[in-house]
């Protein structure tokens, strides 16, 4: 018996399957078998996409047109976003994905990043705090470090946690569902 919890969660899934991902977007990312590191990069790519869809940016943040995507040091994730979601529209905005900067632009809406030293992700973090940009990553400490969601595996499910102060002083607003689906303390699973 699943719970309404993991229901959900898999309703959001649902995202994977528009993307192109029929047949390879099950939730379970944990003991996968060798080779599949593009399953979870493409998994990671649809919540991704489904956050530009649900989080609100304070005016004149976001252009008119775009909304932007930058990935730092995560190769993989760079790729599954650049083929999924590159081009797709959220909020009656394109999205454009910069896969491999070297920093995140403060200009970008949105931050993902990837597999570099906890100095590293400490001071991006530094450089984009009360910066309407969104940041993302599997950091441990991403959340501590003043990171807006985290992606983590538990019970073989992709699953995020949400720094919603962090978020509240880059001056974002992250929705309800979006919160309903989170791990985080002291919500109701």
């Amino acid at each position: 018996m699943r719970s309404a919890a993991t229901v959900t969660l898999q309703a959001l899934f649902g995202a994977a399957i528009v993307l192109g991902l029929a047949g390879t977007a099950a939730p379970s990312v944990a003991g996968r078998p060798h080779g599949t590191q593009a399953l979870e990069s493409d998994v990671k790519a649809a919540f991704i996409y489904n956050f530009a869809k649900v989080v609100e940016w304070p005016g004149g943040a976001i252009s008119s047109t775009t909304i932007t995507i930058d990935v730092i040091d995560d190769q993989p994730l760079a790729a599954s976003l650049r083929r999924l979601v590159d081009g797709k529209r959220a909020q009656g905005r394109t999205i454009a994905v910069r896969g491999e900067a070297r920093e995140c632009a403060t200009a970008s809406q949105m931050c993902v990043i990837g597999g570099t030293t906890e100095g590293a992700v400490a001071s991006q973090l530094n450089r984009l705090k009360r910066r309407p940009v969104l940041t993302i990553s599997d950091w441990p400490r991403f959340l501590q470090l003043g990171g807006i969601i985290q992606f983590r595996v538990a019970n073989d499910r992709l699953r995020f946690r949400i720094n919603t102060a962090g978020a509240a002083e880059n001056g974002l607003q992250v929705s309800g569902r979006l919160l309903a689906l989170s791990d985080n303390p002291g919500r109701p699973q």
